[in-house]
């Protein structure tokens, strides 16, 4: 199925297809040229930008036939990626054209709402989405996300159940602080000084991503205000044992294992050389996917030639008719998004003197070994830092509450090094 892809002010300069069925990409685009780039237009664009004047709302889908569907539903502010992942350069398009006060007095209804499948792709999406937009949130400048019923799609949602269940999906729609928090707390348990320290940690290095500094703090004091109100009655999982630490964690659960793996007193690796043993483990063993998938999320990506390699990969994966563990695949498709410097960059040989079991030759199992090596080093460091901080807090303030958690701080950190020894002693 043919679609026409206009300019930004309706003009056809392109086609998109859709794959009904048999073999093949499922979407195929024009070539880009002189008036067509595919990361920098939306589907519907014009229609949109109309719409916004008009004080409709801007409703992002992912796919061709949800905007065709919205807009005979009477949503006329629905736009598309051209069959990719959503771009910075395509949310930003839709704030320029959002309506600037004074004109519009209900800012919400101005907020443009993303709009993915109640599926594992579409949620897959949403994180992506969030991880882009981040950096670029300011002022009167955001998204909210619309959560679709399991299995649905804007499309088929009005085919079955008709506009009001649509509208009563845009209505719904959380702001992206509460998406933040949500996606972030995920599955996790939260009940003990660990877990709330791993999610913590985890929405302080997506907060570190918003770059107009007022805002992230903004950010930060909501946050904290959520994390004192959440965790002020918790219940602590620990028992004062004398025989050991100050503390024993009692609950070894399956989310504390994979968390917490054995480390022997690693020490941070130096520059960006974390984030590029990360990433060529990745490329070169890309099975391990799901094992590092949530915290290739939380890596703090300090290069920024290494940041698209990572959106790629995720986008890699989220095509559900790709060869996830082929890596010849992984590293075509990384080449003909453009990164093959920075591919280049990750793959070079010097790495490999200090991550041998990163080698594309290594066993999977060695590979495996080599990545709880290298998260629990960030781990660690995490906590040391933590544990920096929260004695700099002691000092100032002399809080009782800071000196508990400095206590539960190290008896995490002596709690990992006892599992390491142990481990060791065991092999």
């Amino acid at each position: 199925m043919i679609f026409p892809v206009g300019d930004r002010r309706g003009r056809v300069v392109a086609f998109g297809a859709r794959l009904l069925e048999g073999e093949g990409p499922k979407y195929i685009n024009s070539a880009d040229h002189g008036l067509f780039h595919k990361g920098q237009l939306l589907y519907g664009f014009s229609r949109a930008r109309a719409a916004a004047a008009d004080g409709k709302p801007l409703i992002i889908t992912e796919g061709y036939m949800d905007v065709i569907r919205l807009v005979e539903a009477g949503f006329m502010g629905a736009v598309a990626p051209l069959g990719t992942a959503l771009t910075e350069e395509q949310i930003q398009l839709l704030w320029k054209i959002i309506p600037k006060p004074p004109v519009r007095p209900d800012l919400l209804n101005h907020i443009p709402i993303l709009c993915f499948d109640g599926d594992n792709a579409g949620s897959k999406a949403a994180e992506r989405a969030l991880e882009r937009i981040l950096p670029h949130l300011a002022p009167d400048q955001s998204v909210r996300f619309a959560a679709m019923p399991t299995g649905e799609d804007p499309d088929t949602l009005i085919l079955n159940k008709g506009p009001t269940a649509m509208q009563a999906v845009l209505d719904a729609a959380q702001p992206l602080i509460d998406f933040l928090w949500q996606r972030t707390a995920g599955e996790r348990p939260l009940n003990t000084p660990e877990d709330r320290a791993g999610f913590r940690r985890a929405l302080e290095t997506r907060v570190a991503l918003i770059q107009d500094r007022s805002l992230q703090q903004d950010y930060k004091n909501m946050i904290q205000e959520r994390l004192q109100q959440s965790f002020a009655s918790a219940p602590r999982d620990f028992a004062r044992n004398d025989n050991r630490a100050p503390y024993q964690k009692r609950d070894n659960s399956k989310s504390y294992q994979r968390s917490f793996m054995p480390v022997l007193k690693a020490r941070p690796l130096p520059n960006n050389l974390q984030e590029r043993i990360v990433l060529a483990l990745l490329i070169n063993h890309p099975a391990l996917f799901t094992e590092m998938e949530g915290a290739l999320d939380n890596l703090p990506i300090t290069d920024a030639t290494l940041e698209p390699i990572r959106q790629a990969v995720f986008d890699f994966m989220s095509d559900p008719d790709g060869e996830h563990e082929n890596p010849v695949a992984l590293r075509d498709f990384l080449e003909k998004a453009g990164l093959g410097a920075a591919l280049s960059k990750v793959l070079s040989q010097d790495l490999y003197v200090h991550a041998g079991f990163a080698r594309p030759d290594r066993p999977l199992s060695t590979a495996l070994a080599g990545w709880h090596d290298i998260w629990n080093r960030h781990l660690r460091v995490l906590l040391q830092d933590d544990l920096k901080n929260a004695s700099l807090e002691l000092k100032n303030t002399g809080d009782s509450a800071v000196l508990e958690r400095i206590q539960q701080l190290q008896a995490m950190l002596i709690d990992m090094d006892e599992k390491a020894e142990a481990e060791v002693m065991e092999n």
